[in-house]
């Protein structure tokens, strides 16, 4: 009773808004991280796998540069130059 008497009082008009404010601020902080804790392995495991798949291709691009053979041109196929 004490506290909507002062909620309501005539002292403080504004403290029931800085209440809902404080209130609607914390939701939406919740909701941002609640979407962000979602939204994380949506976008990083793509981004993990598009990320292994440059480096492999990159390093197999500089190793053909390179004039290396790899063990399956060797062993496998034979057709080592």
């Amino acid at each position: 009773m004490l506290h909507q008497t002062f909620l309501f009082s005539n002292s403080r008009p504004d403290c029931f808004f800085i209440s809902l404010f404080r209130s609607f601020k914390l939701e939406l902080k919740m909701i941002t991280w609640t979407s962000i804790k979602r939204g994380f392995p949506i976008y990083s495991w793509p981004i993990l796998a598009a990320t292994a798949i440059f480096v492999d291709w990159n390093h197999t691009r500089e190793w053909k540069a390179a004039g290396k053979v790899s063990m399956l041109q060797k062993e496998i196929l034979g057709n080592a130059k």
